[in-house]
């Protein structure tokens, strides 16, 4: 019985009441492996190998879903004193029966493989969260491929992201290591298709990829020699500059002695030197209406700014219209206006847009004789400085690469 000093202290309390939380789980956990050890509380002998385990059938079902099933659901294990686990090494299951009473495990190079495998299986899944946080520690220029395919197989997408992190940084390395040189071709495409995808075609990781190509083929030449064509189509060879596509690659023995490597080497250089002229020559792109009705019709993007401009609107919409630049003229033809029911209707109307003067604004030149709408339009008299391009510069450039090819 409480005294009566007590009595009116507790009437003079005028404070809500207050919940106080103390974390149990050391305790509870230390409690549980004193009582494991000398046998205490344990209600289910584990069978591995030929090596026998006391436990706990609560203990082990609070931290292992597999446990938890055969325990709850009427299934022969259930009713048996004595459960027999196959599949797994008696070390690995005294390592993961540790775990689930200590709370601790030492995770190595000798045993990772066989706990991520255990604990996926029986769904410890907290061993299985231990082995991921120490593979990615332990990714290294030998170990990153095969952690990359682990990941990739067990679905782990935050591990293989470390991994293929560490692949584009580093590949120069690992293309050296004799890991990699003893991969097969069915390895190493799918490892080119991840590392593309998450590169973008970035050059300096492409020609990482060439270099990685042509160091796997020369390690057992006459064995891969007929598999190196597949692996050099998988590389994005316009992203390599023109200098490095004449000097290195073009230089290649595996490549020269190859009519398919040829052409695709050929085609890249095509390619990449168009690009250089456009850029070179400060061109533009004009993206000219469609089949919308607005009067915002003209927009031009800068190659070498990488960015667009919208021009002045038209006086009236139009729609499907067409286009051509002369000079420093911008010419507007044809297409379809609105007409006094709303409708569209083609037009004879051409506007002409001069990108010399400060003040852009489009003026009415002499109308068509007749009205058109969805019309073709050309440039008479002279050729487009890609039409120019396509049949002296560039063929000229072609010309003195395959010359060098040819004189080695």
């Amino acid at each position: 019985m409480l005294s009566d000093k007590f009595k009116t202290l507790c009437d003079e309390i005028t404070i809500e009441g207050i919940v106080f939380k103390r974390y149990q789980g050391k305790r509870l956990q230390n409690h549980i492996s004193r009582k494991q050890l000398n046998g205490n509380f344990n209600d289910v002998i584990i069978k591995v190998e030929d090596e026998s385990f006391l436990a706990n059938r609560m203990v082990l079902s609070t931290f292992s879903e597999y446990f938890e099933i055969m325990f709850d659901i009427e299934m022969k294990e259930k009713q048996k004193n004595e459960v027999e686990i196959h599949n797994v090494t008696a070390n690995t299951m005294k390592l993961i029966i540790e775990f689930i009473y200590t709370g601790q495990i030492e995770i190595n190079k000798n045993n990772v493989c066989e706990l991520h495998s255990a604990s996926n299986m029986m769904q410890v899944n907290a061993v299985t969260k231990c082995c991921l946080r120490f593979l990615a520690k332990a990714i290294s220029p030998t170990t990153c491929l095969t952690i990359s395919y682990l990941a990739d197989f067990y679905g782990y997408e935050h591990l293989e992201d470390q991994a293929i992190d560490f692949i584009e940084k580093n590949i120069d390395g690992i293309i050296v290591t004799k890991h990699f040189r003893n991969l097969s071709k069915d390895d190493i495409l799918p490892l080119f298709k991840k590392t593309k995808s998450r590169w973008l075609h970035n050059q300096i990781s492409e020609i990482a990829l060439y270099k990685a190509i042509v160091n796997w083929t020369y390690f057992e030449l006459e064995k891969r020699r007929g598999h190196f064509q597949s692996l050099f189509q998988a590389v994005e060879l316009t992203t390599f500059s023109l200098s490095y596509l004449e000097k290195t690659v073009s230089q290649e023995t595996l490549v020269r002695e190859n009519c398919e490597c040829l052409k695709a080497l050929v085609d890249s250089i095509l390619k990449v030197a168009s690009i250089d002229l456009i850029r070179a020559k400060g061109s533009r792109i004009l993206s000219v209406g469609g089949t919308e009705t607005s009067k915002e019709v003209i927009e031009i993007f800068n190659i070498c700014s990488d960015e667009f401009k919208i021009f002045p609107n038209l006086d009236i919409a139009h729609s499907a219209l067409s286009a051509v630049v002369i000079g420093n003229n911008i010419y507007v033809i044809g297409g379809g206006v609105p007409n006094e029911l709303g409708m569209l209707a083609s037009n004879n109307f051409v506007s002409c847009l001069n990108l010399n003067k400060e003040d852009l604004e489009w003026k009415e030149v002499k109308h068509m004789e007749e009205k058109r709408w969805v019309t073709g339009t050309a440039v008479l008299g002279g050729m487009t400085n890609f039409q120019w391009f396509r049949s002296s510069s560039a063929l000229l450039y072609i010309t003195h690469i395959m010359y060098n090819i040819c004189l080695g």
